[in-house]
């Protein structure tokens, strides 16, 4: 409470003690505690700052990557279920943000795209010999009633060559 600049007075009240009495023993027994503990919390503010006007010149990936840091030993010292479940859900966005700025996730998303599109082909070109006729008929059939938009102009490629 004395660390927190509260009166005396209010102090002594709770205690049920002369309010000269905890003057006294703030002055005599606590005066180096709380000096010494404004210190440390100095030092770490400083140590913070240091680390602070470091890390904005870091990279984008960097950030994250210390930010993942950061996250995981706050996931070590938690204790409580809810906190380790919003810290490993942080974790999770975060690695996911990763991805994204070093390229892998659309890469994954652009591999997952071909996947799809195989797979068109595929079907097209079974349709096409079920019905006998040319791969590029069906696949124009294909393009006109059904293809979904962000795969048009991927198919339509086939059509030229």
């Amino acid at each position: 409470m004395l660390v927190a600049n509260a009166s005396y007075r209010v102090i002594a009240r709770q205690f049920t003690v002369g309010h000269d009495a905890v003057r006294r023993h703030a002055e005599n027994d606590l005066k180096p505690i709380i000096e010494e503990a404004n210190e440390e919390a100095k030092q770490e503010i400083k140590e913070k700052i240091l680390s602070y006007r470091a890390e904005v010149n870091y990279s984008t990936l960097d950030k994250t990557k210390l930010l993942q840091e950061k996250i995981l030993k706050d996931l070590e010292s938690a204790s409580e279920i809810s906190e380790r479940v919003a810290l490993y859900r942080e974790f999770r966005g975060n690695l996911q943000e990763e991805a994204k700025l070093t390229g892998a996730y659309q890469k994954e998303k652009e591999n997952e795209d071909d996947r799809q599109i195989n797979a068109v082909k595929r079907i097209v070109q079974q349709k096409a010999q079920e019905k006998g006729i040319s791969y590029e008929e069906e696949l124009r059939n294909y393009l006109e009633n059904y293809a979904a938009p962000e795969f048009k102009e991927k198919l339509s490629s086939e059509l030229v060559n």
